[in-house]
C-alpha cells in the first residue's frame, strides 16, 4: 500500500490498538507499546453506500498487540503535506488459549501499573495527524485505547485536545466500535462537551462500553440522523443496575421514538431485567419503534470460570466482555450476534416475546 491521498474515496476500516503490556507484578521498565492500527482499503465507497457497511465487510487487524501505525506505510498529511514514516516498535503476541475465545486477556494485564502511555506526547501527535489524514477516506473503526488513564486535571501537555481534535475530523464515520470505554475524549474535568461521535453525521452503527444510562444519553443519541443501533457492553448505571432503568420512559422524555434498536450486552449474573416494564412500554411504544435487546455472557467452559463465583475468575469479567466485544468486531459479526444471541426482545403492542 503506497502513500494514502486525501482525494481517494474508499471504505477504510481501521483499528487503533494502545495498551502497555505489561504482566501482573511487573513493575520494571516500561515499554512504551504504542498504537496498533491496520486499515485495508475495500472497493465500496462511502458517497454510492446507501446502507450501513456489511457484516462481512472485515475490519482486518495485523495482531492484537502490534504497535505500529500503519507499519512501513508512507503518510501524507492533509495539513501540511509532510510524509513520514511510522515507527516500528516490537511487541510480544500474548498466549491464546484454543478452547474458548474469551480466554484471550487471560495471560495478561492490559494496563500499566504505574503510568499512562496517553502521556507520551510524540505518539499523540502521530495519532493526531493519522486521524486528520484519513479522515476523508475513513469510515468503519474500532477503538482499544485506554483513554481514561490519563485524565483532564492530570493532562498538562494538552494530549486530550490532540486526541479529539482528531476523532473530531472523522466526519465520515459510519461505523464505531469502543471496546475500553465510551470514547471518552473530554477535555475539561466535569465538562459538559458533547461525545466526539455527535457530530458525525453519517454515524449509522455505534458499539460503547460502560456508559452512564440516562436521558441525557438517549437525547445525544436520538440528535445522530442516521444512527440506527447502538450496543451498550457493561452498561453503567444508577444504582441498582440495568433493572431499575425503564429505558422506553427515559427516551420518551429525552425525544420521540425513531426506530432504533439498542443491545445490552452483559454477564449473566447482572444483567438487565427489562420484564418488569413491558407493559409500559407497549403504551408509550405500541409499534417498538425503540427496539431493546438484552444479550447475556457466559464465561468460557474452562477450569477456573465457575459461574457461581466470578471474582475468582483467572480473568475478570469486564477483562472478558471486551474481550467478547472485540472478537466480534474484528469479524464484523456484532451486529449480527446481538440480534441472534438475545434472551430478550421487546415487542409490539399485542405480539408476545
Amino acid at each position: 500500500m503506497g502513500s494514502l491521498r486525501s482525494d481517494e474515496n474508499v471504505s477504510l476500516p481501521i483499528l487503533f490498538s494502545y495498551w502497555s503490556r505489561i504482566p501482573h507484578g511487573s513493575l520494571g521498565d516500561h515499554q512504551m507499546e504504542g498504537v496498533g492500527l491496520e486499515s485495508t482499503a475495500s472497493s465500496s465507497t462511502v458517497e454510492d453506500s446507501s446502507n450501513p457497511p456489511p457484516d462481512d465487510a472485515n475490519p482486518f487487524l495485523l495482531e492484537d498487540t502490534n504497535l505500529s501505525a500503519l507499519d512501513g506505510i508512507q503518510h501524507e498529511s492533509s495539513i501540511d503535506h509532510i510524509q513520514h514514516e511510522s515507527p516500528s516498535i516490537y511487541s510480544p503476541t500474548s498466549p491464546i488459549p484454543v478452547s474458548s475465545p474469551l480466554s484471550r486477556t487471560a495471560h495478561y494485564s492490559p494496563r500499566s501499573p504505574v503510568w499512562s502511555h496517553l502521556q507520551d506526547l510524540s505518539t499523540i501527535q502521530i495519532i493526531n495527524e493519522i486521524l486528520i489524514t484519513l479522515a476523508p477516506v475513513l469510515n468503519i473503526m474500532i477503538v482499544d485505547m485506554p483513554l481514561r488513564s490519563l485524565h483532564p486535571r492530570d493532562d498538562g501537555q494538552g494530549v486530550r485536545k490532540l486526541l479529539r481534535q482528531g476523532f473530531e475530523a472523522l466526519v465520515n464515520i459510519e461505523e464505531l466500535v469502543s471496546i475500553s470505554d465510551e470514547l471518552y475524549l473530554d477535555t475539561e474535568e466535569d465538562s459538559d462537551e458533547p461525545p466526539v461521535w455527535t457530530i458525525w453525521s453519517k454515524l449509522r452503527r455505534m458499539a460503547l462500553y460502560d456508559v452512564r444510562i440516562n436521558e441525557r444519553l438517549w437525547s445525544e443519541i436520538a440528535s445522530c440522523p442516521q444512527l440506527k443501533m447502538l450496543v451498550l457492553s457493561k452498561p453503567n448505571t444508577w444504582p441498582g443496575g440495568p433493572h431499575r432503568e425503564n429505558i422506553k420512559e427515559q427516551w420518551s422524555k429525552a425525544a420521540d421514538f425513531k426506530e432504533f434498536t439498542t443491545a445490552f450486552v452483559d454477564w449473566f449474573y447482572r444483567g438487565p431485567n427489562f420484564w418488569p416494564f413491558v407493559p409500559q412500554w407497549h403504551e408509550l411504544d405500541p409499534q417498538n419503534k425503540l427496539c431493546v435487546l438484552k444479550v447475556p455472557l457466559y464465561p468460557p467452559d474452562e477450569e477456573g470460570y465457575d459461574r457461581h463465583d466470578p471474582t475468582r475468575w483467572p480473568t475478570p469479567p469486564d477483562w472478558l466482555t471486551q474481550a467478547w466485544i472485540r472478537e466480534r468486531a474484528l469479524s464484523s459479526t456484532l451486529w449480527s450476534e446481538v440480534k441472534t444471541s438475545n434472551t430478550f426482545t421487546s415487542t409490539k403492542k399485542g405480539q408476545t416475546t
